[in-house]
């Protein structure tokens, strides 16, 4: 189909170009009182000129929208803040008890104290490796853990302090945005109703960039022919006899809250996003204290089953060690077949570390997988991509919180993924990135889940 290209020079304070790459750029056509949009692929020069380019999709009255979220100034200090194995902003505990006494010690991937074994419990992964430490209580055993904490401290990193990057100074620079006056498109749909279906086998396992577009609310992606289950009993339809698995963080536990409403109000006060679909009816099979233990919602009668499991530490809500299980270990678990899918994200509470630290848990991760699909190869492998977010007063204290540092995490995971041809990476990037409806915060609101669950059993029912 047609496409339009926007060429962009990048200047400094005194108006020269710029002579190097690396700022941070969105682009955005929209039209339609912005429910019909598509985010641009953008090619560094790395001459300070960026090549942006959007398949025209839709026709009609449209608008540009050019957005420098960072300076490359501002990615390096980003890079230079993120470089190591502790997570600036965050303090994370553990919690030791043995009769009528406590103690809190700190944890995390790495340690001061850990020149010292006698001074810390090692409580990493025994099958993988993956690192985490806490400091050893002064009167009490290792083996009196009880749960892990976490809270969010002020802190001023190398010189550099948490407010620099809020969306409230030039850094975020919301007085960078270019908006074009309205144009007229006419354009072809090129192959969009072409699509191969939504398999590995026949899409391949990376969507292309950008993945697909929104034409009035709804998502049409260009990876693959995404179908539309529209009520209740198409989705019962697809979910039938099917054993759902879902781990992960927040982000991949609004997809099981989708058609299981959670109701503790302690946690999810709020937040809007947690709602059920009629049609399906899915009993748990015993009440957790917390949204973040592992939990299973069943209907006996369509034999379909949900079963939702956070991620390792770090996890910044914490609990016990069974609210904690480490993704690789969960996919070993399953057993797998034809009837199974497998999704699952990581990466929101690991935007702070140095991404070897993220690299090291994909990859144990792809080997369960690869151990996974080689004893059921029939089985259905999803990564929900990360999520495009804007920052909050809820980070102002949490230092250099950034939506770049999400989209690092999310380049490392289709790179790593990439050698895993069996699985699907099911992108969200390019959905949230280009949708209105964005919040402030991580977790995308109803219509963008929909739309995302729309994607998601387009791969599980294909036909």
């Amino acid at each position: 189909g047609d496409k339009l290209q926007v060429n962009i020079v990048a200047r400094n304070h005194r108006g020269e170009q710029k002579r190097y790459g690396g700022d941070y750029f969105r682009v955005l056509l929209k039209t339609d009182k912005d429910t019909t949009s598509v985010i641009a692929d953008i090619t560094d020069n790395l001459d300070g000129t960026y090549t942006a380019i959007l398949p025209l999709h839709f026709s009609g009255k449209a608008r540009l929208k050019v957005i420098m979220i960072h300076p490359s100034e501002a990615i390096d200090l980003l890079r230079r803040v993120t470089s190591t194995k502790w997570s600036p902003g965050l303090f994370f505990s553990a919690r030791f008890k043995e009769k009528n006494y406590e103690e809190n010690t700190e944890c995390n991937i790495w340690l001061p104290s850990m020149h010292d074994e006698p001074l810390y419990c090692n409580f990493s992964n025994t099958k993988t490796g993956e690192p985490w430490y806490c400091e050893k209580p002064k009167k009490l055993g290792c083996d009196a853990f009880i749960s892990y904490g976490m809270a969010r401290t002020t802190v001023n990193v190398r010189g550099i302090t948490a407010t620099f990057f809020t969306k409230h100074t030039h850094v975020q620079i919301s007085s960078l945005i270019q908006e074009s006056k309205t144009m007229f498109l006419c354009c072809t749909g090129g192959d969009v109703y072409n699509r191969p279906l939504c398999t590995a086998s026949k899409a391949g396992n990376l969507p292309p960039r950008p993945a697909g577009y929104f034409l009035h609310d709804v998502w049409h992606s260009t990876h693959c022919a995404t179908r539309f289950f529209l009520d209740g009993p198409s989705h019962v339809n697809c979910l039938q006899n099917k054993f759902i698995y879902l781990f992960g963080d927040s982000t991949i536990r609004q997809w099981y809250s989708y058609y299981v409403p959670l109701v503790s109000s302690k946690i999810v006060a709020g937040f809007d996003y947690y709602f059920g679909i009629k049609g399906i009816t899915l009993y748990e099979k015993q009440k957790t204290p917390t949204v973040w233990e592992p939990r299973t919602a069943v209907n006996e009668y369509k034999n379909l089953s949900i079963h939702f499991a956070a991620h390792g530490m770090p996890l910044q809500n914490g609990g016990g060690r069974e609210s904690v299980p480490y993704i690789a270990d969960s996919i070993d678990a399953v057993q797998g077949g034809p009837d199974t899918v497998v999704a699952f994200t990581i990466g929101f509470h690991l935007l702070l570390y140095d991404p070897s630290v993220y690299v090291r848990r994909l990859i144990t991760i792809r080997e369960a997988i690869g151990r996974l699909l080689n004893r059921s190869p029939e089985t259905i492998v999803i990564f929900k991509g990360l999520n495009f977010y804007q920052m909050d007063d809820m980070f102002n204290n949490q230092c250099c919180l950034s939506e770049w540092l999400a989209l690092r995490l999310e380049t490392i995971a289709r790179a790593i993924f990439k050698e895993e041809r069996r699985m699907v990476v099911l992108d969200t990037w390019d959905m949230t990135a280009s949708h209105y409806s964005i919040p402030d915060g991580l977790h995308p609101t109803n219509q963008i889940i929909e739309n995302e669950i729309q994607l998601f059993l387009s791969f599980v029912c294909p036909n």
